[in-house]
């Protein structure tokens, strides 16, 4: 019931958020609006993120586990029936779309396949009867994926997403801070729980100012990011979150809450905020109107594998070292060993993620229109009335899409 449940989960969530992300594009235009939007529908994004762990340990600590799903699945019906209320109705296509089958099976097989070896592979063995086999099928499965993509007529991953080298180190950058995020929420669960031997109500207390100050600085950020240059804010929240990892990994049974573990809880918020919302502004603005329901939808897969990943190889390195101490380990203190070289390997992650944006992604600003756009402005000025040459002394640099507006001709509306 939970492997069935859980996928329903993912075939909501690949219809709910690239959606969700095709609409705001659809609705805004290229430009500061455009960012705007994708800034606050990220903030709430990363709120509910911090604020559900919050929730869950508070409802594991009095009326029970279960309750952490009718909950959500009472606030999913509340945001169906508000969905209906106020998202426009769009008109059938003539043309039934078409499916891709053999994508859509190979690609979640072949993920499930991998995922699965990292997972049981230090229990079972790397090279175990039963996990290899799975790990060669599911490499295979994912090979097959791409080649099936690049014949078929109506593919699931149009392959021509992929030439952007900024929409590509976006998806690659969205797998890893997933990766970071659910390590060091885990981990230091499992410190809290573990090594400082807390209750499960006194470890959901110990993530409030986590929960708390993510509401105030997800909220601030989702005003100001439309005004400030992305590049260097991902960075700064890539170190941040390094620093938090480092942190933590001088816990011990005997260091204080309020010595390390709280003010790391407050940089990792910081730090989670300055990566996770601009990447997803970074991954969606140059995409065309067509493309971003699947620039979405790419970009919610990237974080949707970052999680699992992440986790499966973080407990690889934990347990490997806790069974390679002298004697049975079955909890406590001890297992901190294991908890801080899983705290190393996220420093690692952040440490790649760092290098990778400081190679690919561009510096400009989110309120800069991309080269793109200014092409097709121009395009627009050849061809226009005489009423709208005079907007061609426009300075490229603080062109707004919505200054260009002339006899219902738009950059939104030509794109």
């Amino acid at each position: 019931m939970f492997v069935i449940s859980r996928a329903l989960q993912g075939v909501g969530a690949a219809n709910t958020v690239p959606t969700a992300m095709a609409l705001i594009a659809i609705n805004y235009p290229a430009g500061p609006e455009r960012t705007k939007a994708f800034s606050v529908f990220g903030a709430f994004g990363g709120l509910g993120a911090v604020v559900g762990i919050l929730m869950a340990g508070g409802l594991i600590s009095s009326i029970g586990w279960q309750w952490i799903f009718r909950v959500s699945s009472f606030a999913a019906y509340f945001l169906l029936f508000l969905g209906f209320l106020v998202i426009p109705l769009t008109p059938p296509k003539s043309e039934k779309p078409k499916i891709d089958y053999f994508g859509a099976i190979t690609a979640t097989v072949g993920v499930t396949g991998i995922v699965y070896y990292i997972s049981t592979g230090v229990e079972y063995g790397w090279a175990s009867p039963k996990t290899l086999p799975v790990f060669i099928v599911g490499l295979l499965l994912v090979v097959s994926f791409v080649y099936i993509e690049s014949k078929v007529d109506s593919p699931l991953m149009p392959l021509r997403v992929w030439k952007n080298k900024t929409f590509v180190a976006s998806v690659a950058l969205a797998f890893v801070q997933m990766a970071m995020f659910q390590g060091v929420i885990y981990y230091v669960n499992m410190v809290f729980q573990e090594v400082y031997g807390w209750t499960t109500i006194k470890t959901a207390l110990g993530f409030l100012v986590h929960s708390l100050l993510a509401i105030v600085v997800f909220t601030i950020l989702g005003r100001v990011l439309p005004r400030l240059p992305l590049k260097p804010i991902i960075l700064t929240g890539f170190l941040l979150r390094c620093g938090t990892a480092l942190m933590f990994s001088f816990v011990n049974e005997h260091t204080s809450y309020w010595r390390l573990s709280f003010p790391a809880l407050i940089i990792h918020v910081f730090g989670v905020g300055f990566s996770m919302l601009p990447l997803q502004i970074t991954a969606a603005r140059d995409a065309d109107n067509k493309d971003q329901g699947l620039v979405g939808a790419i970009y919610n897969t990237g974080l949707q594998l970052g999680g699992p990943f992440g986790v499966a190889i973080l407990n690889v390195i934990s347990i490997s070292t806790n069974d390679n101490n002298d004697g049975a380990i079955d909890g406590g203190a001890a297992l901190m060993k294991g908890y801080r070289n899983s705290f190393y390997g996220i420093i690692a992650l952040g440490v790649f993620g760092f290098i990778l944006a400081m190679i690919i992604l561009p510096w400009d600003k989110p309120n800069r229109p991309t080269k793109k756009v200014v092409e097709e402005t121009k395009d627009l000025e050849a061809g226009a009335p005489q009423g709208m040459e005079e907007m061609s002394t426009i300075d490229e640099q603080e062109l707004d899409a919505s200054k260009i507006e002339s006899d219902g001709s738009t950059v939104a509306s030509h794109n």
